[in-house]
Parts: C-alpha cells; sequence; structure tokens
C-alpha cells in the first residue's frame, strides 16, 4: 500500500480471477500455475494466497503448506518433465530481484546434460511476449498432464 491506494498485483488479480493463469492445483493456502514466462519447460510457481511480500510475513500454516506443496509436487515435475532435479527459488524482497512483490515460490525443472538452458531462459524472458496465445495453449496442456500426474501419486 502506498497511502490510500493500493498497487497493483497480478498473482492478486490471479487470485481473484481478474487474470487468466494455467493452473496445476490449488490448496488452501496456495495457487500452483505455470510461469508465463519459464526459464525451462516446466516452470511452475507456488502463489501465496495471502498477499505478503516476504516469507517472514506469512503465517507458520501458509508457509508450511506452501513448501508442504511444493515437496508434493517436485518429484511428479521431475517425472513429467524428464528433469535431473528441481531448483526451488525464492527472490524475497526487491533487493533479491523479486518482480513480483508478492510470496511465490519457482519450481524450475534443471537437467544436468543442459547447464546453459536457464541462461537462454533468463535471456529470451524479454521477447516472450511474442506468440502468447499459443504459448497459454501449451501451457494449459502442460499444467493439465501435470495435475492428473500428481493425482495418481496421490491415491
Amino acid at each position: 500500500m502506498v497511502g490510500a491506494v493500493k498497487l497493483k498485483c497480478i498473482f492478486c488479480d490471479v487470485l481473484s480471477n481478474k487474470q487468466p493463469a494455467s493452473v496445476v492445483l490449488e490448496t488452501e493456502h496456495c495457487l500452483v500455475i505455470a510461469d508465463l514466462f519459464p526459464l525451462t519447460a516446466g516452470h511452475i510457481l507456488l502463489v501465496s494466497k495471502t498477499h505478503q511480500e516476504k516469507l517472514t510475513e506469512l503465517s507458520e500454516i501458509e508457509m508450511a503448506d506452501l513448501f508442504l506443496t511444493a515437496r508434493k509436487i517436485a518429484p511428479v515435475l521431475q517425472a513429467v518433465t524428464g528433469a535431473d532435479a528441481c531448483h526451488w527459488l525464492v527472490n524475497d524482497g526487491k533487493a533479491a530481484w523479486q518482480h513480483v512483490p508478492h510470496v511465490h515460490l519457482h519450481l524450475i525443472p534443471r537437467y544436468k546434460n543442459r547447464p546453459l538452458q536457464l541462461l537462454l531462459g533468463i535471456l529470451t524472458r524479454p521477447f516472450m511476449w511474442l506468440g502468447l496465445a499459443q504459448r497459454r495453449r501449451r501451457l494449459d496442456d502442460f499444467t493439465h498432464q501435470l495435475a492428473e500426474a500428481i493425482k495418481e501419486t496421490s491415491v
């Protein structure tokens, strides 16, 4: 908040259905969505339902839900994408390069034989506005596949 004027937050808009998102799943305290500008294929975000800028501002229950959900999803994400590992990333505050001041955890699939893939994703991110509708369809397909795989492991 700046004075009485609330700053616009893309994640709050997604949470209130004012902006579209490719949703993987929803828990009581977080929404799991595909990153619209992925650094690698399968890059997802776990977004806190509470608008807080920093992790330390979340309640213990909210933080636990965020990380336990990530713990449940990460191995399934790796299996679906064929990744060798998963990069867990939180940019916690502006000085940590947090672009959206709303707590969110990145899960970024990583591949041992593709060391430059993450760098390429970072360098091409500004151009990802091109072909946005087609990317959204691919992300919707991917999130559906990931959601189904998560359901299968939860049974």
